[in-house]
């Protein structure tokens, strides 16, 4: 006679096997114990849903992905009449600042302000430049350089320019802090953002990206 029951008693500890259980059997989540899934388990076409991703560390992200972005619009303008003396458009306290969360990160910074020569008729060169300073030590990256002979009085405040930026290798994951400055190489003007407007900085911490 066939048998209709098996008792559990009747099982020996671990012998049934997978081939002996039917493919349609509804077995519990919590009867499989500690499965971990690998990525081997997930199939290719997987939709994965990002919720289930989570926040994706930095260190598994590839190279040159953006890691951190920091903004500032300020509406500060000056015009400079310094022979040759670099005249900052900030104070300190007003500038960007960003903190990189690696040495080996590097930053892109970008400003949107006009760039010219002020209401003197004459020639006049005017130079830019963007200085940092990490923990009270300064560098500075040139930038622009250009010379412009207004025929009479009247400012020519975009001439040079509204965008300009530059990209560095701070090797730091100290707080750096970015200024804007200009000089004229004579007794003419230099102006930044000289009406006032709203003046966009942006830094960009880029992964790990050679340049």
């Amino acid at each position: 006679m066939a048998l209709s029951k098996i008792t559990a008693a009747s099982i020996t500890d671990n012998s049934i096997t997978n081939t002996q259980i039917n493919s349609s059997a509804a077995i519990a989540k919590t009867k499989l114990a500690a499965l971990d899934i690998v990525n081997a388990d997930v199939n290719a076409s997987a939709g994965i849903v990002a919720t289930k991703l989570g926040t994706i560390a930095t260190a598994n992200m590839p190279v040159g992905s953006i890691i951190q972005v920091v903004t500032l619009n300020k509406t500060t303008g000056h015009d400079v009449q310094t022979h040759n003396t670099w005249t900052s458009l900030y104070a300190d306290s007003d500038c960007l600042k960003i903190t990189p969360s690696a040495t080996s990160s590097k930053i892109i910074i970008h400003y949107m302000l006009d760039r010219g020569n002020g209401s003197i008729t004459g020639e006049a060169q005017t130079d830019y430049r963007i200085i940092t300073t990490i923990g009270g030590s300064q560098s500075n990256y040139p930038l622009s350089s250009g010379v412009i002979n207004i025929s009479n009085s009247g400012y020519r405040y975009g001439s040079l320019g509204s965008f300009t930026g530059t990209v560095i290798s701070p090797s730091t994951t100290s707080e750096i802090t970015f200024n804007i400055q200009t000089r004229v190489g004579n007794s003419k003007k230099g102006t930044l953002n000289p009406y006032g407007h709203s003046c966009g900085i942006t830094a960009m911490e880029i992964k790990g990206w050679w340049i």
